[in-house]
């Protein structure tokens, strides 16, 4: 196979596998994003799993300062501040039953909250699992699945080499110059190449035969014996290369 045909049908493989590889480069992409996301979720469940954690430890006490946020202090800690601010007169007994009821409801918000949160974060892991599977079979499948078969064009059968040829140079019939045609202005040209070379012991005549197309005032003769007057300035051969 040629050089360069070897070249371009390279070339079409490589461009039909451009879409898979573009599949691919996308997935692998996508896979290291995917794994960031689950670096970082696993990173926040961790944190509110402590924090769960410590707010369902009887000991401790949640506290909702004036800024909403929620904020654990042990037990021990939260009992002697309600009592210094009794001590101070800060805190009435009617406010320090007030903490107490709020002290539990403040727990089960906080503890509700970090468990819906929690509970997305799990939601969210096992979506990104998922994708992850299924970018990896499709991955698999790409790489495992033969691209379609390239159509070739059949290259063209060399002509055949004759094994033997020869020239004739202005061939005649009878002594006169050979007609274009086989008879009278039928079967010209290539047909009575062949049928002259068959007659000198060839096969064929080759395509490059000349003709004299000039019109001179010529007696021709055909292979069939017939003959061409002058005044009717028929063409003749004046090179016929026979082979076989």
């Amino acid at each position: 196979m040629p050089k360069i045909v070897v070249l371009l049908f390279s070339v079409v493989q490589l461009l039909g596998s451009l879409p898979a590889q573009a599949d691919q480069t996308q997935g692998m992409q996508r896979l290291r994003v995917i794994e960031q996301e689950l670096q970082r979720l696993d990173t926040d469940r961790k944190f509110l799993q402590e924090q769960l954690d410590i707010a369902n430890n009887p000991d401790v006490v949640i506290m909702r300062p004036e800024y909403d946020v929620f904020v654990p202090i042990s037990r021990e800690s939260f009992e002697k501040s309600v009592l210094a601010l009794q001590v101070l007169g800060t805190l009435t007994p009617e406010r320090a039953v007030q903490l107490a009821a709020q002290r539990a409801a403040f727990k089960r918000a906080y503890q509700k909250a970090l468990s819906q949160k929690l509970e997305q974060i799990s939601i969210q892991r096992v979506n990104l699992v998922n994708e992850a599977e299924r970018i990896h079979r499709q991955m698999d499948q790409a790489a495992t699945t033969p691209p379609p078969p390239q159509t070739q064009s059949p290259s063209p059968s060399p002509s055949p080499v004759p094994t033997q040829t020869q020239v004739f140079d202005n061939p005649t019939v009878d002594g006169m110059p050979l007609d274009n045609c086989l008879k009278m202005a039928t079967g010209c040209g290539k047909p009575v190449a062949d049928e002259f070379c068959k007659r000198q012991g060839f096969t064929h005549a080759t395509p490059d035969f000349a003709l004299n197309r000039e019109r001179k005032n010529v007696a021709t003769k055909t292979l069939g014996g017939e003959t061409c007057p002058p005044s009717f300035g028929c063409d003749y051969f004046i090179r016929i290369q026979c082979a076989k």
